[in-house]
């Protein structure tokens, strides 16, 4: 009998959004990478670079932040309102949660990458392109 966890592809980005809510570690670390859902459509600017908001994973179905998209060759593309991309925080800021009332929404961060809805034992969430 073969117990090897087999890779996960997912029919869509929200279903795999959902199971990283799940079953995924959601713990926010700085610098340490979770995935999340684009929630907004953004015009980069002339160098690629934009502002979106995206639904990061976490236990209790996700919370929303700020995350800069910053593409180092502005050919790599735009990102649309339902995509799967990797957040990563990087910088932490207690009025800013004291203000939004929850210490997740505290941290600012960036989007490392274009994620793919498949998980792999060996290499974690697929990425489509990665950024940074």
């Amino acid at each position: 009998m073969n117990n090897q966890i087999k890779d996960l592809c997912f029919k869509d980005n929200e279903s795999a959004f959902e199971y990283a809510c799940k079953y995924c570690t959601t713990d926010i670390a700085e610098r340490q990478g979770l995935l999340a859902l684009v929630i907004t459509d953004q015009e980069p600017d002339g160098e690629g670079n934009a502002l979106y908001a995206v639904k990061v994973s976490s236990d209790d179905g996700g919370f929303i932040v700020p995350a800069i998209f910053m593409a180092a060759q502005a050919d790599l593309g735009t990102l649309e309102k339902g995509d799967l991309v990797i957040w990563v925080p990087s910088q932490y800021s207690d009025e800013m949660a004291k203000t939004l009332g929850d210490p997740r929404k505290g941290w600012m961060g960036y989007l490392a990458a274009k994620a793919e809805p498949k998980l792999t034992q060996s290499d974690g969430w697929g990425i489509q392109v990665r950024y940074i």
